[in-house]
């Protein structure tokens, strides 16, 4: 429920936890570790079921990740489903790639992008 155990005291200071005086006692103290311990267990177990139940589905959706890197809600809920996602369409071809350097001039061959270099002299 709505319980806070240990008293908050303000302390501007580096160890102010060193302070702090507990309201509850040693039993109760165990009984809070023993109930956190046991919701991290639970969980712990529940994540690494639903992880190995859906094996299957969780690897085709990271190999698509790495085939397109990127992946629609679609893709996505069609994978889930087992369903084949359609083939990657190509892309088209660089329009600005420079094929050949010794044609271009030296502005645009001796920089990235076709960024200008200035003039050394």
């Amino acid at each position: 429920g709505p319980i806070t155990f240990g008293k908050e005291q303000s302390e501007p200071f580096l160890g102010r936890d060193l302070g702090r005086q507990a309201n509850y006692s040693e039993a109760t103290a165990q009984a809070i570790d023993d109930e956190v311990h046991r919701i991290i267990t639970n969980q712990y177990k529940r994540a690494r079921s639903l992880l190995e139940a859906n094996f299957p589905t969780l690897e085709r959706i990271s190999l698509a990740l790495i085939e397109r890197e990127v992946l629609t809600a679609d893709e996505v809920r069609d994978l889930i489903a087992g369903r084949e996602l359609a083939p990657l369409k190509k892309r088209p071809p660089m329009t600005n790639r420079i094929e050949d350097p010794t044609t271009e001039s030296r502005e645009h061959a001796a920089s990235p992008a076709g960024f200008p270099v200035p003039d050394a002299g």
